[in-house]
């Protein structure tokens, strides 16, 4: 692997040269560099595209290297009988709305709340 490979990658992903950063992402792990780093390159690449599933992919695929990530919100446990966050969603019509993470998890990822 060429040692600037994940950072020139991560430089253009600063710069919004999103599809150059994808395949650099793509190359530095085809030459050994950590996978989790790229996914996580590659995860921003995805979400400020718009492809938000592919973005999951990525998540999934760091999740089941099963390596700690302080950056991980929710760790796949059960959320029956759990307390949840609260926050605040702006909307561009001015009126916010109140969302908890049971209505999140819910609509993102199918999840079943009693």
């Amino acid at each position: 692997m060429r040692p600037d490979t994940v950072t020139t990658a991560e430089y253009l992903l600063d710069q919004r040269e999103l599809d150059l950063a994808l395949n650099l992402f793509n190359d530095a792990e085809a030459e050994g560099a950590d996978p989790d780093r790229c996914a996580a390159g590659r995860w921003m690449v995805f979400m400020l595209s718009g492809d938000f599933e592919a973005a999951w992919r990525e998540s999934d695929a760091i999740r089941l290297r099963c390596k700690p990530d302080v950056h991980r919100f929710w760790q796949g446990e059960d959320v029956k009988r759990r307390r949840s966050a609260s926050f605040v969603n702006p909307t561009f019509d001015g009126n916010d709305r109140f969302v908890t993470l049971d209505e999140f998890l819910i609509k993102a990822s199918a999840v079943s709340v009693e």
